[in-house]
């Protein structure tokens, strides 16, 4: 008995191995008939063939690097509903409300756009520095919307992403000054808006 699947997707034809199958219930109906009829192969699939690599590479790995397009994102969500795979389903839920939530702060991009910022502001600027997900599970966002809406009239906040440090830190920024912000755990961000709370009323 082959241990290849054919697969026809609208005209497309794509070999999948079939332990990569066996353990997702999506799949269990495709290798019941191969199995049965394997003169049938290829079978027809009446799916866009277009994201299926994306969808084996899940089911292979349990990983997937999804697209920064929502579009796109919702389109593998859709071929996911169709095989049944729930935590793929979850993960680009995931993506497209951690891409909604950060459109939602203002961000900078490297240290030359963060130069050029500083030196156009008339204000002390406020940089928070994170390297997770900006996601209402490891995030307070709530938390930092009320901080934003506090003090926005008074300083510019932004939000740039840095792999080099912890979790989440902040800098403050002036024409003369710039000062550091403990490192903070996603759970210890009130403590860490605290401190900034703190250093902003001796400045």
């Amino acid at each position: 008995m082959s241990e290849i699947l054919k697969l026809n997707f609208r005209g497309t034809v794509i070999h999948v191995q079939k332990s990569s199958l066996i353990h997702h219930d999506g799949f269990s109906y495709l290798l019941a008939v191969s199995n049965q009829n394997p003169h049938l192969e290829p079978l027809f699939v009446d799916r866009d063939p277009k994201y299926f690599h994306k969808i084996l590479d899940f089911v292979r790995d349990k990983e997937i690097l999804l697209p920064e397009s929502e579009v796109e994102i919702n389109e593998i969500c859709e071929e996911a509903r169709h095989f049944n795979l729930h935590y793929l389903i979850f993960k680009c839920q995931q993506k497209v409300e951690n891409m909604k939530l950060k459109n939602k702060f203002r961000h900078l991009n490297g240290s030359a756009e963060i130069l050029e910022t500083v030196g156009n502001s008339d204000k002390t600027i406020i940089i928070f520095y994170y390297t997770i997900e900006l996601s209402r599970e490891s995030v307070p966002i709530q938390v930092l919307e009320e901080f934003i809406h506090e003090y926005k009239h008074k300083y510019d906040i932004y939000f740039h992403k840095e792999e080099a440090i912890k979790w989440f830190s902040c800098k403050l920024i002036s024409k003369t000054r710039v000062v550091n912000v403990l490192d903070a755990n996603p759970k210890d961000i009130h403590f860490c808006l605290d401190e900034v709370r703190r250093i902003l009323g001796t400045l």
